[in-house]
C-alpha cells in the first residue's frame, strides 16, 4: 500500500505538474498573470507540511487511503510545478526562440521542442520526488491509519520494539532499492 500510495500520488502530481509548469513558465507560458498564479498556486501547495495537509484531509476524509493519496499529492504537485517551470525556463529557452523564428505554433513548440529538450530532467525529476513519497508515505500511513506507517505504529503503541525495528528496517530496504533503481533509470536518460 506504502509503495503504490507514493506511485500513484507522484504519477497524478506529475501530470498536473506539467500541464501547470507549462501554462506558468515564463518561457513559453501563455501570460504573465497565468505564471503568477501558477507560482502562487506551486507555493501554496508546497509551503505547507505534509503533516498540515494529511491533519487537515483527515477532517475531511477521515483515516483512509484517499486522504494520504490527496496529501501527497498536494505537496508533490507543488515541488514539481515549482521544479518543471524552473526546468523548462532553463532548458528550452533557445529551443523556443529557434521554433518561433520558424513560425511554429504554441502546440507545436510545446509537444516538438519543449518537452522533448527537458525530458530527461524531469523523469529525473519525478524519480527523486517517488523516493521522498516512499518516505512520506510512511509517516502519512501513521497519521491516517494504512500501510506501513500504520503497522509500525500499532507494533510501536503496543511495546513491542524488536517488530516496530523491523518495519524500519523494511522501509530503509525499500527506499534503498528504489533510489539504486531510480539512479541507474537517471543514468540510461542522462
Amino acid at each position: 500500500e506504502t509503495i503504490l500510495l507514493a506511485l500513484t500520488s507522484t504519477l497524478l502530481s506529475s501530470i498536473f505538474a506539467l500541464i501547470m509548469s507549462v501554462i506558468g513558465s515564463e518561457t513559453v507560458g501563455i501570460s504573465r498573470a497565468a505564471a503568477f498564479a501558477v507560482k502562487l498556486t506551486a507555493s501554496f501547495f508546497r509551503n505547507m507540511p505534509v503533516v498540515a495537509w494529511s491533519l487537515l484531509l483527515l477532517f475531511s476524509f477521515k483515516q483512509s487511503q484517499f486522504t494520504g493519496l490527496l496529501s501527497l499529492t498536494f505537496i508533490t504537485f507543488g515541488y514539481l510545478t515549482r521544479s518543471f517551470m524552473e526546468t523548462i525556463d532553463e532548458v528550452a529557452g533557445d529551443v523556443v526562440e529557434a521554433l518561433k523564428a520558424t513560425g511554429a505554433s504554441w502546440w507545436q513548440i510545446i509537444f516538438q521542442g519543449v518537452i522533448p529538450s527537458v525530458f530527461s530532467q524531469l523523469v529525473s525529476w519525478v524519480l527523486y520526488y517517488t523516493e521522498n513519497n516512499v518516505r512520506e508515505a510512511t509517516l502519512i500511513g501513521i497519521l491516517t491509519g494504512t500501510g506501513i506507517g500504520f503497522i509500525f505504529n500499532l507494533y510501536y503503541r503496543s511495546f513491542r520494539y524488536d517488530a516496530a525495528g523491523l518495519v524500519i528496517l523494511i522501509v530503509a530496504v525499500i527506499v534503498s532499492a528504489i533510489e539504486m533503481t531510480s539512479n541507474k533509470i537517471r543514468k540510461e536518460l542522462l
